[in-house]
């Protein structure tokens, strides 16, 4: 009967181990979604410091992983002109975006809704890429900046780490091109 009982205590145990560790690792892969891939910019289309590119030309990023789409749309600031150069001269006066408090940067965020370039975002299908396109043309021999800041994340919820990619500080993405004459 000792035997017995041992045994369906060892099997009890064995069973809520796997169990355990089924459900950590479902967990994880929710948690960190397409098997812990920490979603990343690619590249940007204009490349950054491109010029001569033509005044309607979209704008292209590409990810590592499919993402939420809300979440790119809403940190994705594009300007260019007088406007992009007065909210720059404002962020370099308040010290530079890595150095100001949260609510100076929110400020500065702000700002930048308000010189921000209108027009529409269109995702592939793997929703891994998407292309901004303008309402208007953009003008020309100007220069145009994309700053991609805030809470982007991929479709499964993992957030982009904003400082430790290409062209980034530590708020977040800045790409510059300059449009043809």
């Amino acid at each position: 009967m000792k035997n017995v009982l041992i045994a369906a205590i060892g099997i009890l145990v064995m069973t809520a181990i796997i169990s355990v560790s089924g459900c950590s690792s479902s967990t994880d892969r929710m948690m960190n979604g397409n098997n812990g891939v920490q979603p990343a910019i690619l590249r940007v289309s204009p490349a950054n410091g491109a010029t001569g590119i033509a005044a309607t030309t979209s704008v292209g990023v590409k990810f590592n992983t499919p993402m939420d789409t809300l979440s790119v749309m809403a940190g994705f600031h594009f300007s260019g002109d007088s406007n992009m150069q007065s909210w720059m001269d404002s962020v370099n006066y308040q010290g530079g975006m890595g150095e100001m408090p949260q609510t100076d940067m929110n400020r500065m965020m702000q700002m930048m809704d308000s010189v921000h370039i209108r027009g529409i975002f269109q995702w592939n299908q793997n929703l891994d890429s998407c292309r901004f396109i303008p309402d208007s043309a953009m003008m020309g021999a100007t220069e145009h900046m994309i700053f991609m800041y805030g809470q982007m994340m991929s479709s499964s919820g993992m957030m982009m780490d904003m400082g430790s990619r290409m062209m980034s500080s530590d708020t977040g993405f800045t790409f510059h091109f300059t449009t043809a004459p």
